[in-house]
């Protein structure tokens, strides 16, 4: 494929702000087709030493008919050799998310060495927050008409979150319209990031 990129920085080694992109058209991998891939990042900083950086990913092809992720850490870059090169706040906010509609299990079979046990549609959702110390995790996400070989599956819809240090999961196999299992899981999970 062809890809373009742009890099903008200013302010100085102690608050430094940079802006970059890159753009990727007509990538391919093993010979098949992965679209166009856009990805952003942006740092701002002021002198006092707080930072922000939020960065965002999107594909564009056959992969998925949405294929997005974002995130936001509370970074601080120090490029005057005076102290870590990279700290994050562990107390400050985290942001981030993940979005994937209706990704072919079968179109991603060619770009792993194996075959995938099942294929199907998957659509999935995953968000970030709370902060380092404490993060907030949450999942959901849809397996729609799953299959091995000739055997038909049915539906897998899944919850997951993470709060509290607590973790919860909810599942359910559906097939043709009649519920066939759900399964809740709640346990204990603690989750701690700030020594980052």
């Amino acid at each position: 494929g062809l890809i373009s990129a742009s890099l903008h920085a200013r302010g100085n080694v102690r608050a430094p702000s940079i802006h970059a992109s890159l753009h990727a058209h007509d990538l391919s991998h093993r010979g098949e087709p992965l679209g166009h891939a856009w990805l952003q990042l942006d740092h701002d900083q002021v002198e006092a030493g707080e930072g922000r950086t939020a960065a965002g990913v999107i594909v564009d092809g056959p992969l998925a008919r949405q294929l997005e992720a974002h995130v936001e850490l509370p970074l601080r870059l120090q490029l005057d050799g005076q102290e870590r090169p990279i700290a994050i706040d562990g107390t400050a906010p985290l942001r981030g998310d993940v979005h994937v509609q209706q990704a072919d299990l079968a179109a991603l079979e060619p770009h792993f060495d194996a075959a995938l046990p099942v294929v199907g549609l998957a659509t999935l959702a995953f968000e970030l927050g709370g902060n380092l110390a404490q993060p907030r995790l949450a999942l959901s996400g849809r397996l729609t008409e799953l299959h091995h070989d000739q055997d038909v599956l049915g539906d897998v819809i899944v919850e997951a979150r993470v709060a509290d240090n607590r973790l919860h999961v909810e599942g359910d196999l559906i097939r043709r319209g009649t519920h066939l299992l759900a399964a809740l899981l709640e346990l204990p999970l603690t989750i701690e990031l700030d020594d980052l």
